[in-house]
């Protein structure tokens, strides 16, 4: 499983924060025989969260906080799909929008560096 936030800092500790606050959790999800104190350790081992804003300025080479998305987009060349500008435009700070905002951003723009990957792996054959 995959943890993907909008940002860092906020999502992450407070997801781990209420996780901290469980007495139990299903055994499949315990760390050590205990609730995981952290959501890098939600299934017993270490597995890093992600955060969507940081891919954008990786791959866009910008580091501020306004403009790095656009740069990746110019990037990679690539326009968003009307359903992604949808999904989107229900991002307003309600849990729910956000978690579809976040979760498309992340297939489309994931889905786009696995496409090139695959390509460079073919030009190399």
């Amino acid at each position: 499983m995959i943890f993907i936030t909008d940002t860092p800092g906020f999502d992450y500790q407070f997801i781990s924060d209420m996780l901290g606050r469980l007495k139990e959790l299903p055994e499949e999800m315990q760390s050590g025989g205990t609730a995981p104190y952290s959501l890098n350790y939600l299934f017993g081992k270490y597995q890093p969260v992600c955060d969507i804003n940081s891919f954008y300025k990786g791959v866009g080479g910008v580091l501020c906080k306004h403009g790095s998305r656009d740069r990746m987009m110019d990037q990679l060349n690539v326009q968003r799909p009307q359903w992604l500008v949808d999904v989107e435009d229900a991002y307003d700070h309600n849990p729910l929008n956000d978690a579809k905002a976040i979760a498309g951003r992340a297939a489309f723009y994931l889905s786009l560096t696995a496409r090139d990957v695959a390509a460079r792996k073919k030009a190399k054959k």
